[in-house]
Parts: structure tokens; sequence; C-alpha cells
């Protein structure tokens, strides 16, 4: 299955209505939510249910220790536990079933299907509390609704052709509102074979279609989704190489056989970050020269009870930068995804097997729990020439910034669905038994080095250890080791694309981040 996304024409009466439904849709979804909340409360303070969770968690480490009769009283503690759950109303056929009573209000402009679809979104939520780490279900804001989705292409949200319409080829159907579709020349070839993406793509069948609005500071902006069975449209030759790929919060390395990348992962990020800051500095002037009853003379916000609880005020032009504000996200968001494409796209068309050493890139975004003295010693000089020495507590921050800012993950999931796309190969290895960062192939060793340590010496030779790492991936023999014969042989050629990259990187003037080493 693949997306084919078109722009819509919309003028106020359409906007409005459109308006009015997503409003429509984020009522079901709270309403859902509510309802999801108490049952969640109810089930958390029924004793009942704590003495199954007891008796299970009891059965469950015996049946780990090794003991064989503890599965199956293991397995009917879990059934009773379900059992009770479902006669509370946590199932998600009773989700459904409270949504489809609540659905029936709005009829005229919600479907279903589409409160369905809410529903299951709720569901997906609970059943992250109930049975992964999720801690609670939440309430959604009104903007931060961006789709409507069907279920099928036989009831909701249709796409459909007007042959005989010569200015409106093609719209989009939704109850009794009629949206044209801003249709680009698909006579024009852009394919490879000589066809047209888009033609091509609506030669499949339509599963589904959603209704997605995207921010611009002008207002919101329309499209259709179309979900269509079948792989898209194919628009590269993959290469045939093998790729190693080591990929970090902020850059990602891949070396082939004739081809080394060592990039940072949306590098304009930066450029974002500086206006939306900007920005939000001017916001909060305006705030507090429009609210001042609302901040103490210490300049922090006062409680909602010691104002009475009166409404903010925003100014016109504060209203305008929030817009600018939102618009920013947005662009830096799309401008990360379109890079990733760029670098996946690239990699596709150097290689057919690709080989990583996967992150939690979640983990790493984590603030770290305890604050620890560092054990290095560090001088500080005071304004008045002395110094002192001092040891410095460890910063709670890690990687969350640049996991937010980069998108890593990102970059790997759209390389998935391509290799998924073109038939490719892509293999994960264990990183606890590889420990690509760690191995050297010349001694056969695995030596744990500071992070900092940005280059490591392997047969008299200084390389960077992003590149190693992929390196070593692209010569892997199993899940758990790579292949040091295979490492011999290729690696003095390695070292030539190495060093020809860094001495590029070098003279071109290329900025680089300081975890690259140079």
């Amino acid at each position: 299955m693949h997306t084919l996304r078109l722009p819509l024409k919309t003028n106020r009466n359409t906007e409005a209505l459109f308006e009015k439904r997503f409003r429509l849709i984020e009522r079901i979804h709270n309403q859902t939510v509510k309802h999801a909340k108490k049952l969640l409360t109810k089930l958390d303070k029924s004793k009942e249910y704590r003495i199954l969770r007891k008796e299970y968690g009891e059965y469950k480490a015996k049946a780990d220790a090794g003991d064989e009769s503890a599965v199956a009283q293991k397995t009917l503690a879990a059934d009773k536990m379900n059992a009770f759950r479902i006669s509370l109303g946590l199932s998600k056929n009773a989700f459904d079933k409270y949504v489809s009573e609540m659905q029936h209000k709005y009829k005229k402009h919600i479907n279903s299907h589409q409160a369905q679809v809410e529903a299951e979104r709720v569901w997906a939520g609970v059943e992250k509390v109930l049975f992964d780490d999720g801690k609670d279900v939440h309430y959604k804001k009104r903007d931060e609704f961006m789709t409507i989705r069907g279920k099928n292409h036989t009831t909701g949200i249709f796409f459909r052709e007007n042959p005989s319409d010569k200015k409106c080829p093609y719209s989009v159907k939704w109850g009794t509102l009629v949206i044209p579709v801003k249709m680009p020349d698909i006579t024009k070839a852009d394919l490879p074979n000589g066809g047209n993406y888009i033609a091509e793509s609506l030669n499949n069948e339509i599963k589904y279609c959603e209704i997605v609005r995207l921010w611009f500071k002008s207002g919101w902006h329309y499209y259709v989704n179309i979900y269509l069975d079948g792989d898209a449209p194919k628009k590269m030759k993959p290469g045939t190489s093998i790729m190693g790929i080591d990929e970090g919060p902020s850059t990602a390395a891949a070396v082939s056989e004739d081809l080394v990348i060592l990039e940072e992962l949306a590098p304009k990020c930066k450029d974002y970050n500086r206006q939306i800051a900007r920005l939000q500095c001017q916001i909060d002037a305006s705030v507090r020269q429009t609210n001042p009853e609302k901040f103490n003379e210490d300049g922090t916000a006062k409680k909602k009870s010691e104002y009475n609880g009166s409404r903010w005020v925003f100014s016109k032009s504060c209203l305008r930068k929030k817009s600018m504000v939102r618009e920013l996200y947005r662009r830096k968001s799309e401008y990360s995804t379109h890079m990733h494409g760029n670098m996946a796209n690239r990699m596709i068309n150097n290689a057919s097997v690709f080989i990583t050493e996967p992150m939690d890139f979640k983990a790493l975004a984590k603030r770290v729990k305890e604050t620890k003295r560092q054990n290095n010693i560090s001088v500080i000089k005071k304004p008045d020439g002395t110094e002192q020495v001092i040891c410095k507590y460890k910063r709670k921050k890690r990687f969350g910034k640049s996991v937010t800012d980069r998108s890593p993950a990102e970059l790997m999931r759209i390389l998935q669905r391509k290799c998924s796309q073109y038939g490719l190969l892509y293999y994960e290895v264990d990183k606890w038994e590889y420990r690509a960062s760690q191995y050297d192939h010349k001694t056969n060793t695995y030596t744990k080095i500071q992070l900092s340590q940005r280059f490591k010496v392997i047969e008299w030779n200084k390389v960077q250890r992003d590149l190693y790492s992929a390196f070593l991936l692209s010569c892997r023999r199993n899940s758990k080791k790579p292949n040091r014969k295979k490492c011999k042989e290729l690696f003095s050629h390695f070292v030539e694309m190495h060093d020809m990259l860094i001495h590029q990187m070098k003279t071109n003037g290329i900025s680089r981040p300081a975890c690259f080493g140079f």
C-alpha cells in the first residue's frame, strides 16, 4: 500500500464546513478519552482486579524461573484478567459501540467509520497503559487534529473521476460536499519507464481516503490522502553493493564498496530554531504587556485563582507571530523529512543490502534520573582572577533536543519503507553482541572508548569512528560479529575513500558538527 497526497480547491464555505467537522471529531475523540479515563480509574481501584494481577505476577515469576506447571496457571490468570477488563467495557468492541452512540448525533457530518477510527486511536492509547509503558491517555486540543480518515472507499470520503467535466476532472465527495482536486499534468513523463507517477498510482485500487489539513501563516490548507493498494511506482534503479549504516542522534555514516557518506542530519534545523526562538521571545514580551495583572513582580505567572480566572488578551501582532511559529514548526518537520528522503535515495542508488545497528532513540532522548559528580576535576576562574578547583555535576540532559530536531529514527523508517518497495534487504544486527564501535579487526578485540574520542587508529591509519563502524557493518558475517577476512581485504580501499571524503569536506568548507571530530 502507498499514499498519494493531492491539494483541494476550497473556498470560505467549504473551509467553514471543514472546520466544523474537525471540531466534531475533536469532541468525539475527547469524550471517548474521558470515558476511557473513567474505566481505567475504576479498573485501578477494583480490589478484585488487584488480586488477579497479583496472582498473575506470582505465576509469571514461577514460569520465568522454569516451573512448567505455572505456565498453564499463568495463562488462566491472564484470561481471568482479560475477562474482567472486558466486563468493565475496556475492549475495542466496547469502544466502537460507545462511539457509535455518540456519532449518531453528528451523522450529517461524521460517518460511523470516521468515528470508529477515533475510537481505535483512543483504544491504542489504552492498550499502551494496560500492556506497555503508557502512563495515561490524554486529551487533544482542536488544533492537534490534522486528519479525518475513513476505513474503506465505499462510505464516507470518496475520490472520483469526472470525465465529462473538463474544469474539474477529479473531485472528492464527502457526504453532500463535493470538493475539486488540484491535479497536476498527469500526461507529463516523470518516471524512468516514460510514465507519470500520479497516473500510474491511480491505476491501483483505492482502499480509503482521508482529509488532511496543514497550517500555513495564511490559515489551514486542505489535502486529500489517497491510500492505494500495491507498491508506489518506482523512480530509481537500486545499486548492487552492501552498505553499512551507523546512525546517531544528529549524524549518519554509511559505507559501501564504492561510496562513503558522513553527513549531519537536517543541518538547517538550527536556522528554524533560531527563528522560532526569536518569535517566541517577542510573543512572551507581548503577552506580558497586554496581561500585566497575570504576572508577579519577579516575572513568574500567577495561578488562575490569583487573577479571578479572567481571559488572557492577545494582540493582533501576537496572534500573527503565533501563526508564524506554527508554520515554522511545520516547515522544519517537512524539511527534515525531505532531507532524509534524499539521503535514503542516494543510499538505494548505490546498494541493495543495508545493514545497521539499531538504536533506541526514545531512551537517548530521556533525561538522566540521577545527578552524579564527575570524577575529573575542573578549574573555574573567578572575576577577581583567582582559581577554584571543583568537581562538576553531570548534566541531566542527554540527546533530547538533537533527536527532536533531526528525527534520526525517521531516516531509518524511510529507508525500510523504500527497501520494502524495491524488494531490497534490510538487516539489523544485535547491538549488544556486534558492538561495531568497539571492535578492531586487526587485533580481533573489543575496546570500549569514550564518546568524545571521534577517531581510532587501525593498522596505523587514523579513521573516523562512525565511518569505521559503518565499514564493519558492511562486512557483516552474522548478527554477532564482523567478517574479519573481508575487513582485511576491503580496509585499504575504505581508507582511501575515507581520506578523500574528509579532505573534500575540509577544503570545500562544509559546515561540520563537533561530533565529527575534525
